[in-house]
């Protein structure tokens, strides 16, 4: 998707990703361009990361499981270091140089203790929201609003 005159440029390939405890999108954004790239959910974490946040251990031969609250923050937490996972892979492909994240204010600093300390460097910053079917110029105003900067030769907003 074309980015608007009114909206801010990327003056590097940056990485957005859009962060819940269940589901996550990863946008590229370049120059004037944004697009969708990778649509993860925890379903595509298989069914081994599944089970190991679901079994607590066994006392006396029966399995004990967390009670559903408990299922539920389990599958999350190996959720987001499942996305900080995939981050890293397409850093590691070069599709990217600065990173910028949507997650809720909850999960901020367990996404930020699971993220490589390459995309650390690469952070240009989080924005504590919770968000599931924005749009793309939504997610951009919110980036500008947070991020951009007039650049004084040009008179454009920049990332």
């Amino acid at each position: 998707m074309k980015i608007s005159n009114n909206l801010p440029k990327f003056n590097q390939k940056t990485m957005i990703a859009v962060v819940n405890g269940r589901y996550s999108k990863f946008y590229l954004a370049e120059d004037r361009k944004i697009d969708l790239v990778k649509e993860i959910q925890s379903d595509d974490m298989g069914p081994y990361d599944m089970q190991k946040g679901l079994e607590s251990g066994r006392v006396e031969g029966v399995v004990e499981t967390f009670v559903n609250d408990k299922i539920h923050d389990k599958i999350e937490d190996q959720f987001i270091k499942f996305t900080c996972e995939q981050l890293y892979l397409e850093f590691q492909q070069g599709n990217f140089e600065k990173l910028i994240v949507f997650v809720p204010e909850s999960k901020k600093n367990q996404f930020n203790d699971n993220l490589h300390t390459y995309l650390k460097e690469a952070l240009i910053g989080y924005i504590p929201k919770i968000l599931h079917k924005e749009h793309e110029t939504s997610l951009l105003s919110l980036i500008d609003k947070e991020f951009s900067v007039e650049n004084t030769l040009s008179h454009e907003k920049v990332i």
